[in-house]
């Protein structure tokens, strides 16, 4: 995931470590981005939640559904899938289409950082 496209919003990962999207725009490599206007669609519908929340689970999975309800406090929204729609894109081409483009790391854009 790397920010938005069409409209300046910061991504979490490349607001908190600069440096490192930095270092992985200016790598060379071929990649693909998903933009978080994208991944903004993946929310946990109410009736999976629940049941998601009320499942038992091992310590591991315990802890992330503890954070997702966390995150839910704070955003006053269902979780989002942010990683696991960027990860199916990239193994399951029917997910998303990708197109050719150039892109750029915006840094310290008014009100973003």
């Amino acid at each position: 995931m790397a920010g938005s496209f069409g409209a300046k919003k910061s991504e979490w990962n490349i607001e908190c470590d600069v440096d490192a999207a930095r270092a992985v725009f200016e790598s060379g490599l071929d990649l693909k981005y998903v933009g978080i206007n994208v991944t903004h669609f993946t929310d946990i519908p109410d009736d999976f939640k629940e049941a998601m929340y009320n499942g038992e689970y091992d310590e591991y999975t315990k802890f992330l559904i503890d954070s997702s309800k966390l995150w839910e406090t704070y955003t006053k929204r269902n979780p989002m899938m942010h990683d696991p729609i960027t990860y199916l894109s990239l193994v399951d081409d029917k997910v998303l289409s990708f197109r050719k483009g150039r892109f750029a790391l915006l840094e310290n854009i008014d009100g973003l950082f």
